[in-house]
């Protein structure tokens, strides 16, 4: 067996395991990654011929990788995702060909992976180091006191916040459901005043506000149950309204309303109150208020 075949092998291998595990969190890429890796190998290669060669098909894999990546990492890491779609574009074998005939000058072979590869390292290492660090690039991270008001901006969505009381409870059910309470549950319901200071609407969604672990280990969405919490009794306030297809719960501009959220979570860790950098708080400064350990 010469190098060639054992580098088929091993790629092949690699690359379909990396497929299968994708198929799990990332269908689209897992099922790309996967016929990739399986016709890399020997047995299927010698079996399966496509009249296109392996550096075009790379180039095309490359190229729609990173612009996948930048998809995804663009709202939490705008620097990356920015690197990502400039070589993204670059991989692709159309656009260079464009560039070629408008600047009459054409890239070897190796200088254009040279390129790729520094730009896959540059992305990647540019949100590994944000996101370790907790960190926006062009962003601020703000720590803020229960019953501190704060306000989150990002252009579209200005709302201010104020964390009015936090507690604990094994169950968030009212009446007799309250002493059959699941012990082994445990929920943060925070009281909170949300301030609409925009000019339209706006409405909210489970993923708008989240519960996140001090270690950064851990991250909570709204539990489905805030939505039982019907009346302020024995909280501060009743649930927040989250809008849903069938239901376009909203703030008016203007409007203050104190409603409470639930989030179900695991004991033994401190928790923040946070609202997560995505949608329409994408631009806005990270903002984190202590809701004490559970």
């Amino acid at each position: 067996m010469n190098i060639r075949a054992v580098l088929a092998w091993l790629f092949g291998v690699l690359l379909s395991l990396l497929g299968l595990l994708l198929l799990i969190s990332v269908p689209p890429i897992g099922i790309l990654v996967l016929l990739v890796g399986l016709y890399i190998l020997p047995p299927i290669n010698r079996k399966i011929q496509v009249n296109i060669s392996s550096a075009w098909a790379l180039a095309w894999i490359t190229g729609g990788l990173l612009l996948l990546f930048a998809l995804t990492i663009t709202h939490l890491v705008p620097a990356a995702g920015v690197i990502a779609v400039v070589g993204g574009l670059f991989a692709l074998p159309p656009v260079r060909q464009y560039l070629t005939s408008w600047t009459d000058f054409e890239l070897g072979r190796w200088t254009v992976v040279g390129v790729v590869f520094l730009v896959i390292v540059s992305s990647s290492a540019t949100a590994a180091i944000a996101l370790q660090n907790n960190e926006r690039l062009g962003h601020e991270t703000k720590v803020h006191e229960p019953g501190e008001r704060f306000t989150v901006d990002s252009g579209e969505t200005n709302l201010a916040f104020t964390v009015k009381a936090a507690n604990k409870t094994h169950t968030i059910s009212r009446g007799p459901d309250r002493e059959r309470a699941d012990s082994e549950k445990i929920y943060l319901v925070v009281t909170l005043q949300i301030e609409n200071l925009a000019d339209q609407h706006t409405t909210f969604t489970t993923s708008d506000f989240a519960a996140v672990s001090d270690d950064g280990q851990r991250s909570y969405e709204i539990a489905e149950e805030t939505a039982d919490i019907r009346s302020a009794d024995p909280y501060e306030a009743q649930g927040l309204e989250l809008a849903t297809i069938s239901s376009d719960r909203r703030l008016d501009a203007g409007e203050t309303v104190t409603r409470t959220v639930a989030f179900e979570v695991e004991t033994g860790r401190t928790y923040l109150f946070t609202i997560p950098a995505t949608g329409p708080y994408s631009g806005a400064d990270n903002h984190y208020v202590p809701l004490g350990k559970v």
